[in-house]
């Protein structure tokens, strides 16, 4: 039967777990699809639809492109695809990555809330960082129940942290709790408290940020809308301030990478024209190269000093950055 409804949930870290237990409490007869996006690294072989099927009394397959969306069933995103949904389909897309991942969680909600507006149920797990946030807004303003795990309970609670301190969320639950709040909200009822209204901007505020993309190093477009900053290139990489952070100190490793093998290279030729220098009894060059010679080999040392030292925030640190990073 075709989907009635749809019910978009995005997890990271610690979010296997999360959905085991929720998909294990939704009943066999839902009016809705389910669809699921969990980050996966690019080359991973998922097995998180086999692991769902198992779990619960509804049937998860790997979403195709053009698979069209049915009552009962759950959808799950491919590696390095997006889960979209349009026009009551599911489109699977390699289209430019969001918060530095693909597939990413925002993409699903956008698209679940353009389709089936407030018959759009989004819902954020266990995670790092803050994809899904944009995207849960984006529900929230056309209508749709907006769930999130409760942060006590998820392994990894920045991404839930996030979207209840930007995203009026009309629900916070433990992960079992949510699948009867899904069936609730699915069986016409009543939201447990009166929603303030979010602002609606009519357009997203731009304007040039200053910064470069860390994928591509296209410049960034900074784009305000509700209390929510977004970063965007001219090819379409987006970022939340978090995940741009994030994305940074990648890019910082991999220039210091690149730097450090370079380097190496410049050491390597060096000490073969040294030796050639010497071998001709060329003192003048042959002391210029020794000088030249000991300035890498004190720059590798240096580059391989930083490469030792984490560049990276742990997760309890990342956080506490929601209350300074929107």
């Amino acid at each position: 039967m075709a989907a009635s409804a749809i019910v978009a949930i995005g997890a990271s870290a610690g979010g296997v777990e999360s959905l085991r237990r929720l998909v294990r409490e939704l009943p066999r007869d839902l009016p809705a699809a389910v669809a699921v996006v969990l980050h996966l690294a690019p080359t991973s072989r998922s097995m998180l639809a086999q692991i769902l099927s198992r779990s619960g009394p509804l049937p998860a397959h790997q979403a195709s492109d053009k698979c069209a969306l049915e009552n009962g069933h759950i959808y799950v995103a491919a590696p390095d695809h997006h889960l979209l949904v349009e026009d009551h389909q599911l489109r699977v897309s390699r289209g430019a990555t969001e918060n530095g991942v693909r597939p990413a969680v925002d993409p699903l909600f956008r698209t679940a809330a353009a389709t089936f507006g407030k018959r759009a149920i989004g819902v954020v797990l266990s995670g790092s960082l803050d994809d899904g946030t944009a995207g849960l807004f984006e529900i929230k303003r056309r209508g749709g129940w907006t769930m999130v795990q409760d942060p006590a309970e998820a392994l990894y609670p920045a991404m839930p942290t996030s979207a209840i301190e930007h995203v009026t969320v009309d629900i916070v639950a433990d992960s079992r709790a949510l699948a009867s709040h899904i069936v609730a909200a699915l069986d016409g009822g009543v939201r447990p408290a009166p929603v303030p209204r979010l602002p609606v901007p009519e357009a997203a505020d731009v304007k040039p940020s200053g910064m470069s993309c860390p994928d591509c190093n296209g410049q960034l477009w900074e784009m305000h809308a509700g209390d929510q900053v977004r970063y965007r290139c001219r090819v379409g990489h987006e970022w939340t301030g978090m995940a741009l952070i994030d994305g940074q100190e990648r890019a910082l490793e991999n220039a210091l990478w690149a730097a450090a093998r370079i380097v190496s290279e410049r050491i390597q030729l060096t000490r073969k024209m040294l030796e050639r220098a010497s071998a001709k009894r060329h003192h003048h060059v042959e002391h210029l190269l020794q000088s030249r010679l000991a300035e890498l080999e004190e720059q590798d040392e240096r580059l391989r000093e930083a490469l030792a030292q984490p560049v990276t925030a742990d997760t309890e640190s990342d956080a506490s950055l929601h209350d300074w990073v929107p």
